[in-house]
Formats: structure tokens, sequence, C-alpha cells
């Protein structure tokens, strides 16, 4: 006796036989994303102009109260991110007045370039060069489904929060894009701070033996 099958069984394996298909096209479908998750969380590098218009005095005092502050603030960030050459516009005494205080700051004689100020004003400085900038990912594609992920691919936002953190901490953004180079080391330096590294400790109890022995009267 042929047997049949139920309707309900055919309906059954003609569901298998469709998610079969649907399995076998999807693993054929290309990516739609990169699995590098560094494709998808771009760090990018740009420059901008940082200036600063700040007041000298005509004696070379010295700057006092917030245009002090502005002004240490402003070297500071050349010196950590700057790049090429700190441009200085004023007019008559104030541009060497400028390069003095730019002097004591730590900024070096070579990087420092005095150009003429138009503007007439007598103590007015201005003071510019280029530094790098750095933009983030957001950190916010949570398109994807953490639960359900037949591919087995990277999540969306897989590796974001690393990639971020990168960018806040570093202190020069164009390290990311090319490291600086390494400075020669100096042998003689080197040594000196090893040997009084070695010797500290016999000093300090020397001192200590000859203070213990040694009374009051």
């Amino acid at each position: 006796m042929v047997q049949t099958l139920s309707r309900t069984h055919k309906s059954w394996m003609q569901w298998l036989a469709a998610a079969a298909a649907l399995m076998v096209l999807g693993a054929c479908e290309a990516p739609t994303r990169s699995a590098d998750y560094r494709d998808r969380t771009k760090i990018i590098v740009g420059k901008e102009t940082v200036s600063l218009t700040v007041a000298v005095p005509e004696t070379g005092a010295g700057l006092a109260g917030i245009e002090a502050t502005k002004f240490e603030q402003f070297v500071r960030r050349y010196l950590e991110q700057g790049h090429g050459q700190m441009m200085v516009q004023a007019a008559g005494s104030a541009a060497g007045v400028a390069r003095e205080l730019l002097l004591k700051e730590g900024v070096r004689g070579r990087e420092i370039v005095i150009a003429p100020d138009a503007s007439g004003a007598a103590n007015a400085v201005v003071l510019t060069y280029t530094a790098s900038t750095v933009t983030l990912p957001d950190c916010e594609d949570w398109s994807s489904n953490a639960t359900f992920n037949w591919s087995n691919r990277a999540q969306s936002n897989f590796g974001c929060a690393t990639r971020r953190n990168i960018g806040l901490t570093v202190q020069d953004p164009a390290d990311l894009e090319k490291a600086k180079d390494m400075s020669g080391a100096d042998g003689e330096h080197d040594a000196g701070v090893i040997n009084n590294y070695r010797t500290a400790p016999a000093k300090a109890k020397t001192k200590t033996e000859s203070t213990k022995g040694t009374t009051k009267k």
C-alpha cells in the first residue's frame, strides 16, 4: 500500500527546503561591511592654524595675569602638537620682546620666524603655527544584531571604543600617521644617571649612620 505524506508534513518539508536555499544564498552574498574594524572606525588626522594675539610689555618684564596664562598654554600646545615654525607678526621692538619670551618658554630659535605687522599697533603681537587635529568615530552604530549572527562577522560597533580612546589619549595626533623619529642617546649622561642610582643608597646609609653617632650636648 502506498503511503502518502500529510499536508502538514509536506508544508514542513517545503519550509525546510526554502530555509536551506536562503542559507546557501546568504553564504554566497558579499559582506555589507569590511571585516577589519579599522575600516569602519576611522581616525582622521588633519591640520589647523592656531593663532594668539597678545600685547607684550615694552620693557621686556614679561607678561602677567590672563595674558601670561594664555601665552603659556599657547606655547605648550605648540611644543606638544605644533608642526613647522612659529610665525611672529609684530612691529618694532615688540618682535624682539616676543622672541625672548618664546625662547624662555622652550621654543628654539630656529623655530621662530619674524614677519612685519602691517597693523601698526605698537605692542600687539600675533603668534601663529600649524597643529594637528583628530576626528574620532562616534561609536553609535548599533545596527547589527548581537543575538542573531549567522555569518559570525564582527558587530557594527566592534573595536570603536578602543579606537576612540586611542585618539583621545594621544598627545600629538600626527603620531597616528607617523611616529616621531627617535633622538640619539647620550651615553655619558645615561652612564651618569645609572651611577647615581647605584651609589645613592650607599650615600644615604653613610649619612644615616653618621647622624646616629652624633649626640647633642
